[in-house]
């Protein structure tokens, strides 16, 4: 058509009433299919909302419609059913999400690229990006090549997305650091797509455990605050909350959490699951042990959550039983979904070990989840040595052996313990002459009364040298 867009828009209005101002069906198709041309899938949308979408051609036009502005249907079903089917509808199909399709084609995912290839400049510019996404997803690096190339050497279609799209392909082909470039600079430009830029640069860098470059925190932080209120908001303040602990302190990433859902509950849900992000990419030990203990105790809600993973309660919970804190650590676990997990089983008995909640010990004894060295700690505390001893020969290790047969008088077993004193008193029991130890030779001394001076003198002398070392061997035992 030789006219102008406002001539022809012009007429086709015109077109949508018919006699005595009564809409007429086919000048409405004609209007939105003429806005979908033009890529103007806001206006379509508001033409559509008028008719009822009882036929198929409707429906289409009104999923087509949404996805130019990649916003949720109206309408649902007809592009999902075509999925695989040839001709235009298939392209249709996998831009509206049915990217799982592309390897059922039977056509095959070159006659999409085709397709493109034939889409009007408009539509072209709006949906290339998402095509090129979804081929890299599905794996077709080659044919998203393609698309980008279409896209490439067409006048007017290189843009924001076009700068995004080409960095997906280099860092998919391994040109990594190409493309983290492309977006830092992307992001640090004022530009629509400049938040869509920064969240795939901090996906990038954060899946391959890269080093956060100094000033992303900061930039999270002012785009989050400038898009507050919206998803892509809550996504960089996720991000924020991520690099933040990564590259300040955990303790701080947390506590903005407790931060943004105290100033708005219902974002609990999005932030709640970055409380387990936290706490497995952390170090705790890195932490001031008071300043977090303090923490803990006044966000309890934060960690006790049930949207909380029991990995991450169980992990806490054992930091807070190497801290000295295990009637804390015993609050965390008795809020656990499941008990079926061992880590989760021996940090609860070590919980309990450590709180001296003895009225426990025979049901903790009674997990075969238990490890046997936490099940020999347990019987130990509750005075049943010989149970240990046995459990620790079938454990066949040799240090735990030693030990378990000391504390239960097997002294042929514990004679050859590496402390000094053990070994020692053990041969003593098992009547083995000692031989020397500590550089004094232990033997029995001649109590009879001494026939000289010089016997009295050495007598006296070994006896008290044998009292000092066996002071200085025995020690605290």
């Amino acid at each position: 058509d030789d006219r102008s867009y406002s001539e022809q828009v012009s007429q086709l209005q015109n077109d949508v009433f018919g006699e005595f101002d009564k809409p007429n069906r086919q000048g409405i198709i004609k209007l939105v299919q003429f806005y979908i041309f033009f890529g103007m899938g806001v206006e379509a949308i508001s033409v559509l909302n008028d008719l009822d979408f009882e036929d198929e051609q409707s429906k289409l036009l009104a999923e087509m419609a949404s996805i130019l502005e990649d916003v949720p249907s109206i309408s649902h079903g007809i592009l999902e059913n075509s999925s695989g089917c040839p001709g235009l509808v298939s392209l249709w199909s996998v831009l509206e999400g049915q990217s799982d399709a592309l390897r059922e084609f039977s056509i095959g995912v070159d006659v999409i690229v085709e397709h493109f290839a034939t889409l009007p400049i408009n539509i072209r510019r709006i949906v290339g990006h998402r095509l090129i996404e979804t081929l890299l997803e599905q794996g077709f690096v080659e044919e998203a090549d393609r698309v980008f190339s279409i896209i490439d050497r067409t006048s007017g279609l290189q843009g924001d997305l076009h700068e995004i799209s080409k960095a997906l392909l280099m860092h998919k082909r391994g040109s990594k650091k190409e493309a983290e470039s492309i977006l830092w600079k992307m992001a640090n430009t004022p530009s629509i797509e400049s938040k869509r830029a920064l969240l795939l640069l901090f996906d990038f860098i954060y899946e391959s455990r890269q080093i956060f470059p100094d000033k992303m925190s900061n930039l999270l932080g002012e785009m989050s605050f400038e898009y507050r209120g919206t998803d892509s908001g809550l996504k960089l303040k996720a991000a924020e909350i991520i690099v933040t602990s990564v590259s300040v302190s955990p303790m701080r990433a947390l506590e903005m959490i407790a931060q943004e859902i105290s100033l708005l509950p219902s974002n609990a849900e999005v932030y709640l699951p970055l409380v387990d992000e936290v706490l497995s990419i952390s170090d705790l030990a890195t932490l001031s042990k008071a300043d977090f203990a303090n923490f803990i105790l006044d966000n309890r809600a934060l960690f006790w959550h049930e949207n909380v993973s029991d990995k991450s309660k169980v992990s806490l919970a054992n930091y807070l039983l190497g801290i000295g804190l295990p009637n804390l650590a015993l609050q965390i676990t008795q809020e656990l979904s499941s008990n079926s997990d061992p880590q989760f089983v021996n940090v609860d008995a070590m919980i309990h070990f450590r709180s001296d909640k003895a009225s426990t010990y025979d049901t903790l004894l009674q997990n075969d989840l238990l490890s046997g060295e936490h099940s020999i700690r347990i019987l130990e505390r509750m005075g049943r040595f010989r149970e240990a001893f046995d459990l620790a020969l079938r454990s066949r290790d040799e240090g735990k052996i030693r030990q378990t047969a000391w504390r239960s008088g097997n002294w042929d077993y514990s004679k050859d313990h590496a402390d000094d004193a053990i070994s020692l008193l053990s041969k003593w029991m098992a009547d083995i002459s000692p031989r020397n130890f500590g550089g004094v030779l232990f033997k029995k001394q001649n109590i009879d009364q001494p026939k000289s001076f010089l016997e009295y003198a050495n007598l006296s002398g070994s006896s008290r040298q044998i009292r000092d070392a066996l002071k200085r061997i025995l020690g605290d035992h």
